[in-house]
């Protein structure tokens, strides 16, 4: 299914009803350029009396979200809804700290700071970098720093439980399987 702003919109006033918020004054924005981030929610800072007042003004999902699967367009959503719900209770940042976990729970979802590396949109990325030691896997969308260095065999970074790195390069590992099965 494709979802486009109107849902979102439908979905955020859903959520101000049942939590006392207005938030038809936060733009929603829907990003192609996002690779990595599913969604963002951005804030305006104000200084009062020397400290820092955050107000929510926008947020932004990447068009991936809009073509995919229900649970992932939902979680997403309130994801970023949670964020700004929080923000206009009290003017203050939580990032993905206790507040924003129980503002998650109230509007319905998983209290979390990524999307599961299971859902189809983790499909896009380029690389898969995986500790030969703790089994540890991380998705890379463009040839960085680590990419890089192991792309070139120089292998100078390691997990964080000091295991070495392998790359799996996935257009590669495709085009494999792709001849294999012509075969």
């Amino acid at each position: 299914m494709s979802y486009e702003i109107k849902d979102i919109r439908k979905e955020y006033d859903r959520l101000d009803r049942i939590t006392g918020t207005d938030t038809r004054g936060l733009r929603i924005v829907v990003s192609k350029r996002f690779k990595r981030k599913l969604g963002m929610c951005r804030f305006e800072v104000k200084k009062k009396l020397r400290r820092a007042i955050y107000i929510p003004t926008e947020i932004v999902i990447s068009e991936r979200v809009l073509d995919s699967e229900e649970s992932v367009f939902y979680d997403t959503i309130r994801h970023e809804y949670a964020h700004a719900l929080v923000t206009l209770r009290d003017g203050c940042n939580h990032g993905h700290d206790e507040a924003w976990k129980r503002a998650c729970k109230e509007v319905g979802c998983r209290p979390k700071s990524t999307a599961s590396s299971n859902s189809q949109l983790a499909a896009d990325a380029k690389y898969i970098v995986r500790c030969q030691k703790c089994g540890g896997e991380s998705r890379y969308y463009r040839k960085g720093r680590v990419v890089d260095s192991l792309l070139k065999g120089t292998n100078t970074y390691r997990c964080r439980c000091g295991g070495a790195l392998e790359l799996k390069e996935l257009k590669r590992t495709i085009e494999v399987q792709d001849t294999e099965e012509k075969s």
